[in-house]
């Protein structure tokens, strides 16, 4: 009992006799953000800046070997008592103490750095250890591109971007044919909305912790197309039913010279969403969900024009949609590098609807035609992207990617051309078509904004 107490009582008196040296942090990195014990076993500053406590400079456990110059192995590494720090990992061997620090120096630490090197020669940019976090590809390791910044959520307080969007045509309609019954010289499918340009922007508003109040506007696209065909008086309408009610048609739209269909469209949507964001535990995927409300118009004016040998005629239809309504949604973005990261989003909703229609008509010889009709309904819109975003600073973020959007149950130019004849004494059926279906898709390119 008592030689346990006295050997005790030595081993408490030496370790308090001790000199005491705080080692040192890693080069480059403020205190706090890493350990400060760097390494046990070393006899001579390390690597990184380490420093052996005073008295422990040669002290091990049991069976260890200490890394020394005259303990290299045939290959010219440091001596496996090195630990990671010995070229084991570290890669390629050179002298002695060449893979992971200096021979003897902090070969656990320096191992860590070694470590990164050897991936891919890039460990700076990877897995470098403490090397690695203070990367030289992205800034220091708390700066906007450094590791930590893939933890920060995804956030900007306002963006804008040029839109390249197009609009598909599915409708078929025959306009004219050539000679009487003959082939179709017009039809609705030969109209060709290409791409126009359009702009986005949104701003952002923070209220909570990782929930903000976005506004959002995008617009300008103005569609226009048209098409014609030319004839000997040989064009004949579909008022007509070309040329054979009555028999060589009227003289206004029948046996023809030229006859023309010009389409132009707008497309406006405003929304207002709110949106949560958070992070993976891992900081490599960044989504939100979104609810929100959305309104959209649609508008299409569609004009039908016919050149005889003595008269003429313009025969005009307007659509205008208003849908209103709520949508939910969200996106999912994945970290490729703290400045680069790619995803894709998408939103959906159902909305009370509001079409309507007018149809005109100005020829030489008949009245002057005017025709309107309207109805309310419901409508879905869809829409989802894939985007690419890459920050150039710690304000600006460039974006770029592609969207799609379908709108559901709207009245549609082609689709409300009433083909009954609108000459002489008649009375026509007047209708709204609002089954119409319509699907634009298309580039962005812009940049975000952090304030």
């Amino acid at each position: 009992m008592n030689r346990q107490f006295v050997g005790a009582l030595a081993i408490a008196l030496s370790v308090l006799a001790a000199p005491k040296t705080e080692a040192q942090q890693p080069g480059g990195y403020a205190n706090g953000y890493y350990p400060t014990q760097q390494a046990i076993y070393m006899t001579t500053p390390g690597s990184m800046g380490g420093e052996a406590p005073a008295g422990f400079a040669m002290s091990a456990p049991s069976g260890v070997q200490l890394a020394s110059c005259s303990s290299c192995d045939a290959m010219g590494c440091d001596s496996p008592g090195c630990g990671l720090g010995g070229g084991a990992i570290g890669g390629g061997c050179g002298g002695c103490g060449a893979c992971g620090g200096a021979c003897g120096g902090a070969c656990g630490m320096g191992g860590m750095g070694a470590l990164g090197s050897a991936i891919g020669g890039v460990g700076e940019c990877l897995a470098g250890g403490y090397d690695g976090y203070n990367s030289q590809c992205f800034g220091q390791a708390n700066g906007p591109y450094g590791s930590g910044a893939n933890c920060l959520p995804r956030w900007f307080d306002a963006s804008a971007e040029w839109l390249f969007w197009q609009r598909d045509i599915s409708e078929s309609q025959a306009f004219a044919s050539t000679n009487i019954a003959g082939l179709t010289a017009l039809d609705a499918n030969q109209l060709d909305l290409s791409h126009v340009s359009g702009f986005r922007v949104t701003g952002a508003y923070l209220i909570g912790p990782s929930t903000g109040l976005e506004a959002t506007y995008f617009g300008g696209f103005n569609w226009a197309t048209g098409i014609q065909a030319t004839g000997n008086g040989n064009l004949y309408s579909v008022f007509s039913n070309f040329g054979t009610d009555p028999f060589n048609g009227y003289a206004e739209s029948d046996a023809a010279n030229l006859q023309q269909v010009s389409l132009s469209s707008e497309l406006d949507n405003g929304e207002l969403n709110l949106r949560r964001r958070w992070v993976s535990a891992n900081c490599l995927v960044h989504s939100s969900v979104l609810v929100g409300v959305r309104y959209l118009r649609l508008r299409d004016d569609l004009q039908y024009r016919t050149v005889t040998a003595t008269d003429s005629m313009t025969y005009g239809v307007k659509t205008d949609n208003d849908l209103v309504g709520a949508q939910i949604g969200g996106d999912m973005y994945v970290g490729i590098t703290p400045r680069f990261k790619i995803g894709g989003d998408i939103k959906a909703g159902v909305y009370g609807s509001n079409s309507s229609q007018r149809t005109w008509m100005n020829g030489t010889q008949s009245p002057w035609l005017n025709e309107s009709a309207n109805k309310s309904d419901t409508s879905f819109v869809g829409e989802a992207g894939l985007s690419a975003i890459f920050r150039i600073s710690s304000q600006w973020t460039l974006r770029a990617g592609y969207q799609v959007l379908f709108v559901d149950n709207v009245a549609l130019g082609v689709d409300n051309f009433n083909t009954q004849s609108p000459f002489g004494n008649v009375t026509r059926d007047v209708f709204l078509n609002n089954s119409g279906d319509v699907f634009y898709h298309g580039s962005s390119l812009g940049f975000e904004w952090t304030w």
